[in-house]
């Protein structure tokens, strides 16, 4: 999908179900042009699921919007306010309300799919497990409307929700989601790794190397079980960024072009077609020799080296000047090696 000029139409607190006694509220991202049958993203905060709000990735919303999507930016109950499982069942209510209200907000109900960051990234990975499981699905509302999705994006999430008994309890996110009733059956229950099959859907997993707070091997080990399974699955990892990197724009910008790559090929990614790769989205197409130059010399770039459907990102700096689809020379700015790569964007330079 290209980029849409225009502005995009944000509208926000819509109420879209119940949690609880409260409205859940959430702001929808329409694309500048006005098409029937778009695809749509529902996008989930972070904040551990005791903090933070849907305006969290309002950027998201917007980037995603400019290529094509209807992006909803939805509210869920924190820990605080209810107990497990609440926030998969909000988020599954979300779902649902985006699938009643498809031919209103003009968006396919069969291209829906979901995105999510940190603890947001755990609970788009159980929407994508949980949808022959009647006890997540709660009655916030739209409540006889299937809550499946066709596509996940998790970024840094984690997989397997840990019982932390050596851990404050002040400072156990984990604790304070589950309650102090809970035993390790519920720990389990509330952990994405344990519902892969061969019919979760095509994942696409998010992680710096250096997190600290949810560690790379969530995501590696929930991507080899996704292998394992023979369900399509990416891995794209960036090298020495901690948790939360995307808060800054360049990385941000990458990211949202990752998701972008992926969910652009909704008819392939959402249509549960086989592996695909972000080079084939990248559009490296002869004909955009005239466009401007996209890297500048000298500039700072970062370097995606991909396998497979696994990748990883580093830091380079660009020796050579170029538009889209060039192959130019760069430097990893760790090693100081210099290799060839091809501009796939402003600053992300795929790798030979």
């Amino acid at each position: 999908m290209e980029i849409q000029k225009g502005i995009v139409d944000i509208q926000e607190n819509i109420i879209f179900g119940l949690g609880g006694l409260e409205s859940l509220k959430g702001d929808i991202f329409f694309p500048p042009k006005k098409d029937k049958k778009r695809p749509s993203i529902l996008i989930i905060h972070g904040g551990g699921r005791y903090e933070g709000d849907k305006s969290q990735l309002r950027g998201y919303g917007i980037l995603l919007a400019r290529f094509g999507f209807v992006c909803f930016c939805s509210s869920y109950r924190l820990s605080h306010e209810d107990l497990w499982p609440a926030q998969i069942q909000d988020v599954k209510c979300a779902i649902r309300y985006l699938r009643s209200n498809a031919d209103k907000l003009g968006i396919d109900p069969q291209r829906i799919g979901v995105s999510g960051n940190s603890a947001g990234g755990h609970l788009a990975l159980m929407a994508g497990a949980s949808f022959s499981h009647r006890d997540f699905e709660g009655q916030g509302g739209h409540n006889n409307v299937d809550s499946r999705v066709k596509a996940v994006c998790a970024i840094y999430p984690p997989t397997s929700i840990k019982n932390l008994t050596h851990i404050d309890p002040l400072d156990n996110a984990f604790l304070a989601l589950m309650g102090k009733k809970a035993i390790q059956e519920d720990y389990d229950r509330a952990s994405p790794i344990n519902y892969v099959t061969e019919k979760y859907p095509p994942t696409m997993l998010v992680h710096g190397s250096s997190d600290k707070l949810v560690k790379l091997e969530d995501s590696s080990l929930f991507y080899k079980e996704l292998i394992k399974k023979k369900v399509s699955a990416e891995l794209h990892i960036f090298a020495e960024q901690e948790h939360a990197f995307d808060s800054e724009p360049g990385y941000g910008r990458n990211i949202a072009d990752l998701q972008r790559g992926y969910f652009s090929s909704i008819e392939e990614v959402l249509g549960n077609i086989s592996k695909r790769s972000l080079r084939s989205g990248a559009a490296l197409n002869r004909t955009m020799i005239t466009l401007p130059i996209l890297v500048k010399r000298g500039q700072a770039i970062t370097l995606r080296a991909e396998k497979a459907g696994f990748s990883v990102n580093m830091k380079g700096l660009a020796l050579k000047k170029g538009r889209l689809g060039d192959k130019i020379k760069v430097k990893n700015s760790s090693s100081d090696k210099v290799l060839y790569g091809t501009i796939i964007s402003a600053d992300l330079v795929l790798v030979d």
